[in-house]
């Protein structure tokens, strides 16, 4: 469909754009013949993220790294997932006010309701925007003891943290144990041949949720050997992607025909 005057535009702002967001956006527009586009653009510092914030041209803007908690400044709502977390990653212009949203935080959500993992500790690794989200996520769900870890502990000192849980120097993480490892580093991102944790037995987790986007890193080949039960950043950015999706048009679409016209194929 052609571009004109009517066109609603969607972008998302990062300092490594990528090609994940638009293929998904773009793919739903045609599915539904909407008037829409959606463009990664680039995002050098907190000076230009004003300048697309306050761009009247944007219908929508999806956030990305280092950006999504420095953003809630510029809103004038935010939903629960977004109040609860401090975060925001995708906001929605109406009116010309802007409503920030946390669609990782929907995505885990949905992520752990589907799957229905049975928890009782989870080890948490990464003290950025997603590992807080995911660190609400986990409080959410009443997971009983969550052990943090990461190269900076001081960061967590404006989490609302739980007295049952417990913070580990980076150096001691790969001698915990838990039925869940969540990995919100990006180390399996850039360079697939690194792991965040050392992982010798399917006895250390009983599943693995990583969030670097690569169907294959060298934690997904440690999960398939031993056996253990992994989730892909791929099937997370979908979940979040399709939130975003259903916020942005405030459409109904079936999952299953998204998947297949994006053929995407988790590995689990």
């Amino acid at each position: 469909k052609m571009i004109n005057n009517k066109t609603k535009i969607y972008i998302s702002i990062s300092k490594f754009p990528g090609s994940t967001g638009s293929l998904l956006h773009n793919t739903g527009y045609k599915i539904l013949n909407l008037n829409c586009i959606y463009v990664p653009l680039k995002c050098e510092n907190y000076k230009d993220l004003g300048l697309f914030i306050n761009n009247l041209n944007f219908k929508g803007i999806s956030v990305s790294m280092p950006y999504k908690s420095k953003v809630v400044k510029f809103l004038d709502q935010l939903d629960t997932s977004s109040k609860k977390t401090g975060v925001a990653n995708t906001i929605l212009r109406n009116k010309n006010k802007l409503k920030g949203f946390n669609t990782d935080f929907l995505a885990l959500k949905k992520i752990l309701k589907k799957k229905k993992y049975k928890i009782k500790d989870c080890l948490l690794l990464g003290n950025g925007a997603t590992s807080r989200t995911s660190y609400e996520v986990l409080k959410e769900f009443k997971i009983k003891k969550i052990y943090l870890s990461s190269r900076n502990k001081k960061k967590y000192k404006s989490w609302n943290l739980r007295k049952s849980d417990k913070i580990f120097n980076w150096e001691r993480r790969n001698l915990i144990k838990s039925d869940l490892l969540i990995n919100c580093t990006p180390l399996g991102m850039i360079n697939l041949n690194v792991s965040p944790k050392k992982i010798s037995s399917k006895d250390q987790h009983k599943y693995i949720i990583d969030f670097p986007i690569n169907k294959f890193n060298k934690l997904s080949n440690l999960a398939r050997k031993f056996g253990i039960n992994y989730v892909s950043g791929i099937e997370i950015s979908f979940h979040q992607g399709f939130e975003q999706f259903r916020i942005y048009t405030n459409k109904k679409i079936s999952e299953n025909k998204f998947k297949k016209k994006l053929n995407y194929n988790f590995y689990v």
